[in-house]
């Protein structure tokens, strides 16, 4: 498969997993604060697909550091978030 044709098909998968996931979020609506922390997630899904076209380089090196950050940043907010479930739950096992 030619470079340029692997791009594309690396990425369509990427950007339409952030599409889909961002409308989804909009339409359920869920509160400010967690709308904000999805949107982080599918951008991270929709930027990892721009990375996918771009060049080698210092751009697509950056960038591809940020998606790195954004899904790191996640996943605290996924572990805190478990965290206090975790603590809620034992508590009214008490």
């Amino acid at each position: 498969m030619p470079a340029e044709v692997h791009a594309y098909v690396s990425s369509a998968p990427l950007a339409l997993a952030g599409l889909a996931y961002a409308l989804l979020q909009i339409r359920l609506k869920p509160r400010r604060e967690i709308l904000l922390k999805r949107l982080v997630l599918a951008g991270a899904f929709l930027l990892w697909a721009v990375v996918q076209l771009l060049p080698s380089g210092p751009l697509a090196v950056s960038l591809g550091d940020t998606v790195i950050a954004a899904y790191v940043l996640n996943l605290y907010w996924v572990m805190k978030e478990v965290a206090l479930l975790t603590v809620r739950e034992e508590s009214l096992h008490e």
